[in-house]
């Protein structure tokens, strides 16, 4: 039951707030879903997803959050290895941008 190989890929639905520069901000669970609670936020993420209300999500987001430089809020799914992740590559190997909203200044 356990010995089976696994990979070391792992899928992640968040959001984040990418500037004009390209610089990524990984945004915390208060700012994603109104809440302290990362499961939460993750799912939250993930419903709007699946339900195909990421651009709802997208608009809740940013009216939550208040970033000091211009940008734009983007709720995504990110892949990444985990032994990279660990070993300081916190970049993901693939990224699927499900909704993006911009933000102003």
């Amino acid at each position: 039951m356990f010995s089976s190989r696994r990979t070391t890929t792992e899928s992640v639905d968040t959001a984040v707030f990418m500037d004009l520069m390209g610089k990524v901000q990984r945004l915390t669970p208060s700012v994603i879903a109104g809440t302290d609670e990362v499961i939460l936020a993750a799912q939250t993420v993930s419903h709007a997803i699946s339900d195909g209300t990421t651009k709802e999500l997208c608009a809740e987001i940013a009216a939550r959050y208040t970033p000091k430089v211009a940008g734009r809020i983007e709720v995504v799914t990110e892949v990444f290895d985990a032994l990279q992740w660990y070993d300081g590559n916190k970049s993901p190997l693939r990224r699927t941008v499900h909704a993006s909203c911009e933000e102003h200044p």
